[in-house]
């Protein structure tokens, strides 16, 4: 199995360093999220599936499934509401297929700008309630 988390995207970002892994995780959330809606036209992927536990890919004939984990409430104000996000991902199946699939991802937030993803992120909180959110998260994507 392979995992991938927040403190792995601030391995990538060292600016993020700073920030705690709550503030983070939306944009963590973001990153994966525009990774598997895209995973679709990848070539290395012949299949693709959701369903209630995660995404399923076939690659080299063999299934993978990759599973968000780490699920987040971002709303600090409300007990009655949430907002989850995800904080990390797994990657299990074939072992051969799984490594292939996590350097697809690796390749693909290699080609990430965090500016970009920060306005990105920003921009899906759109409709929710952002003055529920952390001091440290309206500031960090200056909402």
């Amino acid at each position: 199995m392979i995992e991938y988390n927040v403190k792995n995207l601030k391995e990538q970002f060292p600016e993020l360093k700073k920030h705690s892994d709550f503030v983070l995780a939306p944009l963590f959330d973001t990153a994966f999220l525009q990774w598997v809606s895209r995973l679709k036209e990848s070539p290395i992927v012949t299949d693709a599936k959701k369903d209630e536990r995660g995404y399923e890919f076939v690659i080299n004939g063999r299934f993978v499934n990759v599973n968000s984990g780490g699920r987040v409430d971002i709303d600090v104000v409300d007990e009655d509401e949430r907002v989850y996000v995800a904080s990390s991902f797994y990657i299990n199946g074939d072992e051969n297929s799984a490594e292939r699939l996590f350097g697809n991802f690796r390749e693909f937030m290699g080609r990430q700008k965090l500016e970009e993803l920060v306005a990105q992120t920003r921009e899906s909180f759109k409709g929710e309630k952002t003055y529920h959110f952390s001091g440290e998260m309206v500031d960090f994507y200056e909402l």
